[in-house]
This record gives structure tokens, sequence and C-alpha cells, in this order.
């Protein structure tokens, strides 16, 4: 299998103390073998694995782009993210709040269409806080999911009619809907009416992300990987929930522009969005899981036998599987696109601890995470 050539424009800047050292030729080896082994399994179609270590890029890709054609994906393959778009909309919300657009503890009230009433617990309103730290009381989708194609209009419809089940601010629940209510809240906010503008605009330009957006240009559609389900069909590219969920799932992608993305998120690279850094990656509240925390969309957990913490996210489509992490004590990170529902976390997390100098261990089976749909 050819691998594709790494990301150009990233510009590392420092790695912090302790850091790790750059890829050596045995964890180069072992790091694609693992990314070999989801296609030889017959478990992925394609796989785009990319990852960052004390300064050295690399990109591991194997199987195909379509079945059958030969083509292998490589750094400009297009990706659905899934739910790592959760982690744009985030960055959305911590910059506006830097600028005083917004304020994290605005209730979403002041940010819903004319005659819609958000859910009140007591007195306790839902804040953007609450929405992007998935604390909203909201569930995972909203009341009638199987809805083809949720408009704007229905989801606040869903939502003027929904009773709470317990206070905001209180309990990690993961929620689909709440990260779309956040994204139709910021947009309104900045004056917009679109949510892939403002993407565009205030995040991917000044990342240098050419190929990060909800809906492909022309020149770009020849470059999108077939996405395919986990028993190996053919699944279509529209999710059933767009547009109205398209700031918690929608983005496309390549592994040149996650790579740049994945640098910015771990303090290397120079950006005027640097300072939202401790914002987003803040332990704002507790989850489900033993020792886990939530940021603004990013989960925080314990690398097993050592005293580092594993920031990451994943997400999942009809076709398309991903998940990025990194440790920022030791300037580590990985990112994986698949083009096939697959349990990313099983080749990204093995990679983790290959990168930080830790005993391979078996990654969580599907479920063990709070993996989005979409």
């Amino acid at each position: 299998m050819r691998h594709g050539a790494a990301a150009s424009g990233v510009i590392i800047l420092m790695i912090c103390s302790g850091a790790a050292a750059g890829i050596g030729p045995g964890a180069n080896t072992r790091m694609d073998s693992i990314a070999a082994a989801a296609v030889n399994s017959g478990r992925a179609a394609g796989i785009v694995v990319g990852v960052i270590a004390g300064g050295d890029q690399r990109i591991y890709a194997h199987g195909e782009t379509v079945r059958g054609s030969g083509l292998t994906p490589d750094g400009a393959t297009i990706f659905e993210l899934g739910s790592i778009t959760k982690t744009f909309t985030a960055t959305l919300l911590a910059l506006y709040a830097r600028q005083g657009i917004v304020r994290l503890d605005d209730p979403l009230q002041n940010y819903v269409p004319p005659g819609i009433t958000v859910p009140v617990w007591d007195d306790r309103q839902i804040t953007l806080l609450d929405l992007a730290t998935h604390t909203a009381g909201l569930p995972k989708d909203p009341p009638l999911f199987g809805i083809r194609h949720l408009s704007d209009r229905r989801m606040y419809q869903l939502l003027d009619g929904y009773q709470l089940k317990r206070p905001p601010g209180q309990q990690f629940e993961y929620s689909n809907w709440g990260f779309a209510l956040l994204a139709h809240a910021l947009t309104r906010a900045a004056g917009s009416r679109y949510y892939q503008p403002l993407v565009e605009r205030d995040i991917c330009l000044p990342l240098g992300m050419t190929d990060t957006r909800v809906e492909l240009t022309p020149a770009e559609i020849p470059r999108r990987a077939q996405g395919y389900r986990k028993d190996g069909f053919l699944a279509r590219f529209e999710m059933p929930t767009w547009p109205a969920f398209n700031g918690a799932g929608a983005l496309r992608s390549t592994m040149n522009d996650m790579l740049r993305y994945l640098a910015f998120n771990m303090g290397l690279t120079s950006s005027g969005l640097a300072s939202l850094l401790p914002t987003l990656q803040r332990r704002w509240h507790p989850t489900m899981r033993a020792g886990g925390y939530v940021g603004l969309a990013w989960q925080m957990m314990p690398l097993r036998g050592t005293g580092l913490t594993v920031i990451w996210k994943d997400g999942g489509t009809l076709g398309f599987s991903s998940f990025i992490a990194f440790v920022r004590e030791t300037g580590t990170g990985v990112v994986v696109l698949v083009n096939q529902s697959f349990p990313a976390a099983r080749v990204a997390l093995p990679i983790i601890r290959i990168l930080n100098r830790q005993p391979e261990q078996a990654a969580p089976e599907e479920g063990g995470f709070e993996t989005p749909q979409p």
C-alpha cells in the first residue's frame, strides 16, 4: 500500500517539556500495521491515519476510496467528519465569546425564533455553555427523530414543547440536538443565515484549511470517498437530520486539513485562534466515564498507566467514521478517517499509546465511547 504525502503548511512552533521524540522506524512500522489491519480485516473500505509527534508528521493510507477502484485514499481524499464537527461549533462559541458577540452564560432563549419558548427547570434556563458541554438536559436526539429531513422550523417546534427531565448544568448527557441548537444560536448571533460560511471564514481561513466545508465545491466532489455501512453496503451521502443538524455533524474534510486542525488544537501552530484553547479544553464538567471530563465539545480521559490526559472526539455518519485525539503534555496526536462505519477508536488509541511509549492495549469496542450518529 502506498502512503499519502504529509500535509504541508502546518507550522509547528514548539514542543513542550517532556515531549515525545520524532517518529522512529519501529513506531512507524507499528502504526502503519495498525492502519492496514483495519482494511485487511474487511471492516474498513479505506483508511487514512495522520500522526504528529515531536515535530514529525506522517500519513498512513490503505484500502480504497471506492471498493473495486484500486484508488488508495491519501491526504487530499475527502471524508465525512460526523460529530468532530461539534468541535468546530465549539470553537465558534469560544471565538464569539471572546469577541463579545455572545456570552457563555447567555440563555439559549435569546437566540431562538420569535414564538419559541426554550424549556426551563424552575428558573434555570439552558445556556450556551450547557449546550457546548452536553449538560443542557436535552436527549441525544429530538423526539420524532425518524423524520427524514428535519427542517429548522420543525426542530424548534419540537423544542418548544419539550419537557426537561433534569435541571440544566447538572449531568453530562451526549446530545446531537444540543449542538444543533448551539450552531443555530451562533449563526443567528453572528448575523448569518448559514453555518458553513462562519466555519470557513472564522476557523478554516485562519488555519489554512481549504477543503473543510458542509457543501463540497464541484472541484472537490471527484476527491470524495464513497461511504459504506457496517455491513459493507453503500451508504447514502445525505443524512436524515440535515439541514437542521449541520452544526452537529455535517462537515467534510481531508487529512491534510485535519492535520492542520490537530496541530492547532495541540497548541503547536501560530494562529490568532490559539488563545481560545484554554476555554475549549478546560474541564468544564465530569462525564459518565471514570476520570472523564468534557470541555467545549472535546472530551478528556486519562491515558491508562500514565499521568497523561487524552483529549479526543469521535464521529460517525451513515458511511464514515472518524477519531481525533492528542496528548498536549507530550505533543502527540492522531487523526483517523475511515469511509465505513467502523470503531475508529480501535486504531486511534493504540497509536496514541505507541506515540507515548506505552504498551499497546485493546481499545474499547463499539459503544465504549459516546459515538454520535451523526
